[in-house]
Order: structure tokens, then sequence, then C-alpha cells
């Protein structure tokens, strides 16, 4: 997970937004901005290829998503 959040972390910041909306968390004890915050800061493995989240693909999933 901690690598997901490097490569795509657009992907995780609409994560969250969908968390924030309907009141849940991606575990019990943790929200998606908890394993962001994590991941910047526990010494997480380089994500190597951070993929490109800024085309039309993922404008789509996003107000798709909203």
């Amino acid at each position: 997970m901690l690598l997901s959040v490097g490569r795509r972390p657009r992907l995780a910041d609409l994560y969250a937004e969908v968390e924030q909306v309907r009141g849940d968390s991606f575990r019990a004890d943790w929200h998606i901005t908890d394993l962001t915050r994590h991941a910047a800061t526990c010494g997480a493995p380089d994500p190597g290829v951070v993929c490109a989240d800024d085309g039309p693909e993922f404008t789509a999933l996003q107000e798709q998503v909203r």
C-alpha cells in the first residue's frame, strides 16, 4: 500500500476525498490520509516509477467519482 500511495498520489488523494464524503475509512483504525502521511515519513521504499495521473482518463474518473 505504501508503494501504491507513492506511485499514484492523486489517486490516493481521490480515495481520501471519497472516505471523507462517505464518512468511511480504509481500515477501522486508519484513513487513507493516515496512510499517505505514514508513507511520507516512515522511510517506505522509493516508489520507483510514479504513474502520471494528469491525463484525460484520470480526469474522467475523478468526475465520475465526484
